[in-house]
């Protein structure tokens, strides 16, 4: 038995059905795909598994022909949006405070997957534009709670002045009113408020 797979990402779910397989008296030969990410979890899931495993296209590939036809162009390193560097050693609040500085919201919010807010009621709230009226005062409600917990007093400095030039662009004013209320009364010392 050769196993088609469409995708493989970390090849656990394709090595899964490989085992069932196995398990059911099938000899499996190897696995064929049409497009790998090419994680590394992968291919080392693969070799332990004594799998052999051909993909049609692979992530690499996508993103050379992707370049070669001008779909994408290197990114200007003064733009340079990459959202982790595995190399960065800063503390926290340092990279809170550079995020602060940049004029970005530091967002310590759990609260729609608290509140259950997941799948289609994420979907409604993001198509019926409400997301702002739980996005924008979460993510200021959770930096103030940090700034008032953790931060240092520039950071603190940075974000008190974030917090007041984006409060106000909360579109609802009752949610806005309300998020005051609630910025206020964690300078008071309470905390775990959530919209």
């Amino acid at each position: 038995v050769v196993i088609v797979e469409d995708l493989i990402s970390t090849g656990m779910s394709s090595l899964a059905a490989k085992n069932a397989l196995v398990n059911a008296g099938a000899d499996v030969m190897g696995m064929v795909a049409i497009f790998s990410y090419g994680f590394n979890t992968a291919r080392k899931a693969f070799e332990d598994a004594n799998v052999e495993l051909t993909t049609l296209s692979n992530y690499d590939a996508l993103i050379d022909v992707a370049s070669e036809t001008g779909y994408i162009k290197p990114e200007d390193e003064s733009e340079n949006s990459a959202q982790f560097d595995i190399s960065d050693t800063r503390p926290l609040d340092a990279v809170v405070n550079w995020l602060l500085e940049l004029g970005y919201i530091p967002s310590f919010c759990t609260a729609c997957y608290r509140e259950g807010r997941t799948g289609d009621r994420f979907m409604s709230l993001i198509k019926s534009g409400q997301i702002a009226n739980c996005c924008q005062p979460n993510a200021l409600i959770t930096l103030k709670e940090y700034l008032t917990d953790y931060a240092s007093p520039e950071t603190v400095k940075n974000g008190i002045k974030v917090i007041e030039k984006e409060i106000e662009k909360v579109p609802n004013e009752k949610t806005r009113e309300l998020a005051k209320k609630y910025i206020k009364e964690i300078e008071a010392g309470n905390r775990d408020f959530r919209f």
